[in-house]
């Protein structure tokens, strides 16, 4: 895995919605020791921060591991870093053409990988404002939604805001919008908006251990 791969497949979800499904559902632990499918961390980093929370398992998008294991240099890196310096409009899971959601799962991605807390508060302040936007349809629902679950994931929001955004993602995917949830739109429409559904369907599931749900 490389950032390359990681910024590629991100950055073009909205036209290859199949490909990121599948990413996510190969993320799903298959084998008893989650470890035993995935490479150790190539060499200490000591500006990598602590990512507590699910360390042991192989992440919604990417294992700790290998995420300790990725260079913070070079193009690859530098485009990561020019999408999370990104300037934002609000969070907002109804507008089918902002950005934003990729510029927070961007910052994220630096935070995990150098520990800049500035980084970390912008993305739990995402997460503040993008709860309770959901409106219009399930496709920029479905297509959004994902950048936040792994970006919470990659940050560890605090206890308060975590249950917070565990009762919301409970609610949301079964929140109606014009007669379909993100659930029944994954279920029965076979094109990119079930795809995307079910991608950002897949990622709740996983950031609330919800094994009957997967």
């Amino acid at each position: 895995m490389t950032w390359f791969r990681i910024t590629r497949l991100r950055l073009g979800a909205h036209r290859r919605g199949a490909v990121l499904s599948v990413c996510l559902v190969l993320a799903i632990p298959v084998a008893s020791d989650p470890d035993a499918t995935r490479p150790p961390a190539r060499s200490a980093d000591a500006h990598a921060p602590r990512l507590e929370r699910r360390s042991a398992r192989p992440g919604i998008w990417i294992h700790p591991n290998e995420l300790r294991a990725l260079a913070v240099e070079g193009p690859a890196w530098a485009a990561l870093e020019k999408t999370a310096r990104r300037a934002t409009t609000a969070p907002d899971l109804a507008d089918p053409n902002t950005r934003t959601n990729v510029a927070i799962l961007a910052r994220a991605l630096v935070y995990a990988r150098t520990g800049d807390t500035r980084e970390r508060d912008a993305v739990l302040e995402a997460l503040h404002r993008v709860m309770g936007t959901e409106a219009g349809t399930t496709l920029p629902l479905g297509r959004k939604l994902i950048s936040y679950v792994i970006a919470a994931e990659l940050v560890t929001p605090p206890p308060e805001l975590d249950a917070r955004f565990r009762a919301w993602l409970r609610d949301v995917a079964r929140t109606k919008l014009k007669g379909r949830t993100l659930i029944s739109t994954h279920e029965r429409r076979p094109n990119n908006w079930g795809t995307h559904a079910g991608a950002s369907r897949i990622a709740v599931a996983r950031y609330l251990d919800d094994v009957s749900e997967l």
